[in-house]
């Protein structure tokens, strides 16, 4: 059996990680190319890599919509077949995964944002 047709929840996807590796820092690259002061110096040392950041990069949010797609079918069907397990206890569990750390990535940005205005001067 291999990881794409493993039922384990501990399977590995090592493809799966990789493109949400790369895509991850394609989105970073994109935001650190198109906004904020860091973009208008950045651009004057590199014009063709950041002007291929600033207008294509940000099409790597698609790979996380395919991803999340194929990893929420997989959860839900399980080595192609469909579980019967109700949709408000695993919707809950999905909330309950999910949303600590999405706060906890929410409060650690805006107070980097405060520290990096205090400190900047734009």
């Amino acid at each position: 059996m291999n990881a794409l047709t493993s039922t384990s929840p501990q399977a590995q996807l090592p493809l799966i990680d990789a493109m949400k590796m790369v895509g991850t820092q394609l989105i970073v690259l994109h935001h650190l190319a198109f906004y904020g002061p860091l973009s208008d110096y950045a651009h004057s040392l590199a014009p063709g890599l950041f002007s291929w950041l600033s207008a294509h990069a940000r099409l790597a949010v698609q790979i996380f919509l395919v991803i999340s797609g194929f990893l929420a079918a997989q959860s839900v069907a399980p080595g192609g077949a469909l579980t019967q397990r109700p949709l408000g206890p695993l919707l809950w569990d999905r909330y309950l995964r999910l949303v600590p750390p999405c706060m906890v990535a929410i409060v650690l940005a805006i107070g980097c944002s405060a520290l990096a205005r205090a400190l900047m001067s734009h």
